[in-house]
């Protein structure tokens, strides 16, 4: 019969068709309301995650550090009072590794991206994101979210964006100063039609009880 030969020309090694940029995700604030729907996002996705609050920590002697979560985190991501950031900031400036990114889930930019441009070197990434909904919301698809870039956003950065994008989440880019315009007029809305509804209440003769 027919002659059938093998020749072995080499090999290559097996490796996956492209290595994912981020594999631990480590959230600050993690007891908080969006930092429990953070965790459980990035959980769902096949992500590591780490989580820290420094509430737990002082309630917790066993809870991890801070220090140990950048340690072991690709990407940061601060769901925390807008009043905490500067502290924050100044911590994380010694811990953050080159290429690390560090997000921030603020609704005022100002109040900050300035802290942390200031206090982030800029070997590592930094980006600003505004999730338009509540920690209640079950899944991404349809949901807003607003993206401030910096000049420290970069390759990982585009990767987060696109990780949110892929879900169904749609993206609005804005610059600090735009979103937080746009942000205070909505919140100013909101906060408007609250009071109006407080005081209508309050004047009316119509027992609060009966409509509880």
């Amino acid at each position: 019969g027919d002659v059938v030969s093998l020749i072995n020309l080499g090999s290559y090694p097996c490796r996956p068709f492209r290595t994912p940029l981020l594999h631990t995700v480590g959230i600050v604030g993690a007891d908080g309301i969006m930092g429990t729907w953070f965790s459980r996002f990035f959980r769902d996705q096949g992500f590591h995650v780490i989580g820290f609050d420094p509430i737990q920590q002082q309630s917790s002697p066993n809870a991890a550090s801070l220090k140990q979560l950048v340690e072991q985190s690709d990407a940061i991501v601060l769901s925390v009072p807008m009043h905490a950031m500067e502290t924050l900031a100044q911590e994380l400036a010694t811990l953050v590794r080159p290429g690390q990114l560090v997000v921030e889930n603020c609704s005022i930019k100002s109040a900050a991206l300035p802290a942390l441009l200031k206090h982030i070197p800029p070997h590592a990434e930094l980006l600003g994101v505004h999730t338009m909904f509540g920690g209640d919301t079950p899944q991404l698809r349809g949901q807003n979210v607003i993206v401030t870039r910096t000049p420290q956003s970069k390759e990982k950065s585009r990767y987060f964006e696109d990780l949110l994008y892929k879900h169904g989440a749609q993206l609005t880019f804005a610059t600090t100063e735009r979103h937080d315009e746009m942000s205070a007029y909505l919140q100013s809305l909101v906060q408007a039609v609250a009071l109006i509804f407080g005081k209508t209440l309050s004047e009316s003769k119509v027992s609060v009880e009966e409509l509880e």
